[in-house]
């Protein structure tokens, strides 16, 4: 209550009723409740604001009444972005709005404002077009791409076609140029003396421009430090293996190298020592690392440690065949198949409680 109070006293700087709002307070009756956020007019007639106040109270009048924003969203993001005028604005709410929904354009400036500060010509028709060049996506992908506002951030001439002109140079395929921009726009469209330097690395490690991992590469080394490398090299070393070994398991999932020291160190520690897969095996199937401790890698090991204590599996099975398999073939293979002999099977396979008695975290991705 009193900050709700609070919020409407800030607005009622801003002048003139404009919008009004139901709210329901506990066991009072449904108030209406007139928030006054419209002090200036949308009209290019109307008198520029000239004070911070002013500015303030034009911006959330105007995400308001042109981006379709509650007022309390309104008022929330009004600090991120001013504007004294609507022409600019309303040009950029125009090419969204010819694209995507009402609701899609308010939910894109309630997570970008700033998209209202760009030049339509010079920034986001740019973008749009770049995006629409070099992403194997046919019209819907791109829109849905447009919902992720940091595709606006890519400078086009400057950095994202210079980079992209340089992957076409070395050989690299449009499908992997596709998967760049449309997984790591921030990386295609980053300075592009860094972006070649991280290209060139990649090549003197030897990484196959052809190849997926090649643009995997370079977005682990655009986003990562000498010093952030080091400590990662140091935290696999901690298990017995070499740089040869990291180098390896680099170059087949370079993904490997930007996972945090506690998700490597949980994830080496279970498969190691409860599980009793040897350091080496581990890194020579280094996309094992990536996937959830919690939902992935302790319930599919620990079907398999059942099944191998019942001799129901004569020989180690590989990490990849526990591991990458679809969820529908691993319960096939290995849970249905000997549920009769084994009834507690399935009740190993969903329990998920198994991380907090091991003490183990749930960082990754399933």
């Amino acid at each position: 209550m009193f900050a709700f109070f609070c919020q409407q006293s800030r607005l009622r700087h801003c002048g003139s009723v404009g919008i009004s709002a139901t709210t329901h307070l506990g066991f009072l009756p449904k108030l209406q409740i007139t928030i006054p956020i419209k002090f200036f007019s949308s009209k290019k007639t109307s008198t520029p604001p000239t004070t911070k106040n002013e500015i303030e109270c034009f911006t959330v009048s105007h995400l308001v009444n042109s981006c379709g924003l509650s007022p309390e969203i309104a008022n929330s993001i009004s600090h991120k972005v001013h504007f004294r005028t609507s022409d600019g604005p309303d040009s950029v709410l125009s090419f969204f709005r010819d694209r995507l929904s009402r609701t899609e354009v308010a939910d894109l400036v309630a997570s970008a404002p700033f998209l209202l500060r760009y030049s339509l010509k010079n920034r986001l028709i740019l973008a749009l077009d770049f995006i629409k060049s070099v992403v194997l996506l046919d019209k819907r992908g791109v829109f849905a791409l447009m919902l992720r506002p940091r595709f606006f951030w890519i400078h086009v001439d400057k950095n994202a076609i210079p980079n992209v002109a340089l992957l076409g140079e070395l050989g690299v395929p449009q499908s992997c140029i596709s998967l760049l921009v449309s997984g790591n726009p921030s990386v295609v469209a980053g300075n592009k003396d860094k972006f070649n330097l991280c290209a060139r690395k990649a090549i003197e490690m030897g990484f196959d421009p052809s190849k997926v991992t090649f643009v995997d590469a370079i977005c682990v080394f655009f986003g990562m430090s000498t010093a952030v490398w080091e400590r990662k090299v140091e935290v696999y070393k901690r298990w017995g293996l070499s740089d040869d070994d990291t180098h390896w398991a680099f170059k087949k999932f370079p993904r490997c190298m930007i996972l945090s020291e506690k998700k490597i160190t949980s994830g080496m520690d279970f498969l190691v020592n409860e599980i009793g897969f040897e350091p080496i095996t581990v890194v020579r199937t280094p996309k094992t690392l990536g996937y959830s401790l919690e939902k992935r890698i302790i319930p599919r090991c620990s079907v398999i440690r059942d099944l191998s204590l019942n001799g129901l599996i004569k020989k180690e099975k590989g990490l990849s065949a526990i591991l990458s398999t679809s969820e529908e073939r691993f319960l096939d293979a290995f849970v249905t198949k000997y549920q009769d002999q084994v009834p507690q099977l399935l009740n190993v396979y969903q329990k998920k409680t198994d991380v907090l008695e091991l003490g183990i975290g749930n960082e990754g991705t399933p």
